[in-house]
């Protein structure tokens, strides 16, 4: 059965956070932070992201809206449902190219679109 992993991302503080738990009856979310500590926010408050399950050339994890670049171009991380794959559009056109050609060409993770800081 494949693992489902998620983040959070806390818009306002422009912070990711790994999901602890999901209280769909509360409409929750516990993610943890600095080690041991957690904090709930609620499902309006937050944004989740899921995992890739690809790993970049620097052995980090690839998520969605994903910032990865090569030094030349930048593509922010999407699904494409039409595709039915994890795609990367250029930040600074329309091109758009697969996650697996991406990591290919040794595109790597520089940050994410909702943060916009660099892991």
């Amino acid at each position: 059965m494949r693992k489902i992993i998620l983040k959070a991302v806390d818009e306002f503080d422009k912070k990711l956070y790994s999901v602890s738990a999901i209280d769909f009856k509360k409409n929750k979310i516990s993610v943890q932070f600095k080690g041991n500590l957690e904090n709930v926010y609620e499902f309006e408050d937050i944004c989740i992201i899921q995992s890739t399950e690809m790993i970049d050339n620097n052995g980090n994890e690839v998520y969605e809206s994903d910032l990865l670049s090569d030094g030349v171009k930048t593509f922010c991380i999407n699904y494409n449902k039409s595709k039915g794959l994890y795609c990367g559009t250029e930040v600074n056109s329309v091109e758009e190219e697969s996650l697996e050609v991406l990591l290919r060409r040794r595109f790597i993770v520089v940050g994410n679109f909702y943060t916009e800081k660099a892991r």
